[in-house]
């Protein structure tokens, strides 16, 4: 038997319709961060040292009600060390500008899902 984690989050979640009218009315204003390796050759030209990238987030740029912090948190797990930077990894593509992209949309996810709970 295969277990199953449930939201622990007892309250309605919004619809759809109801997130594209607050999005419309009020568009997120959050800016994302990425971190990309490199190496410096003997020429001095900078290598790709890999294409795994790394994404940071602020929650507080979110402006999230405490419900929606709290989901966010939630569905970021094991990333959430306390502060209010969270840091992503992405290392889907060979290339870093299409992690960087991956990453964005990632983040962007999370934020859909997390403001689908109550406002108040």
């Amino acid at each position: 038997m295969k277990q199953t984690f449930r939201d622990p989050f007892d309250y309605p979640l919004r619809t759809k319709k109801e997130i594209d009218e607050q999005l419309k009315s009020n568009p997120p204003t959050y800016q994302v961060f990425a971190e990309i390796s490199f190496i410096p050759d003997l020429k001095g030209d900078n290598l790709h040292k890999n294409s795994e990238i790394s994404v940071y987030v602020n929650i507080s740029e979110m402006n999230l009600t405490p419900k929606q912090r709290d989901r966010f948190i939630y569905l970021i797990g094991p990333r959430y060390k306390g502060k209010d930077e969270i840091k992503i990894k992405v290392n889907t593509f060979n290339n870093p500008l299409q992690n960087i992209e991956k990453g964005k949309e990632m983040i962007y996810e999370l934020f859909l899902e997390a403001i689908r709970a109550p406002c108040e």
